[in-house]
């Protein structure tokens, strides 16, 4: 019995990493492909009287461009501040302005 459960704790655990790693990696639209897939992987098993087949192709093949895209065009994102700093609401932005001997295209002749 210990064994049924050792493989039963071990199946819940791979389960949650993928569920734990598919929730930070897909955005809504990932979710929406990845349910399409499923939904028409259960329908391809009668090829003859559905057309589910086709639209699992299609699902299939943005998952892979998906993953493809993601390795040749990753993007890096700064979650910085924009501005130099932002006062209380009603008194507007504060940008300083730099000095004129500080700018490199300035020439001071």
């Amino acid at each position: 019995m210990n064994l049924i459960w050792r493989a039963v704790y071990r199946f819940y655990r791979v389960m949650w990493l993928l569920l734990h790693w598919a929730h930070r990696r897909f955005t809504l639209a990932g979710w929406l492909v990845l349910a399409g897939c499923a939904l028409t992987g259960l329908g391809i098993l009668d090829t003859e009287t559905s057309s589910a087949y086709q639209g699992f192709a299609l699902l299939l093949f943005l998952l892979a461009a998906a993953f493809v895209f993601q390795l040749v065009f990753s993007a890096s994102f700064y979650s910085g501040p924009v501005f130099a700093a932002v006062r209380h609401c009603g008194t507007g932005f504060y940008l300083p302005r730099p000095h004129p001997q500080s700018h490199p295209s300035r020439k001071s002749d």
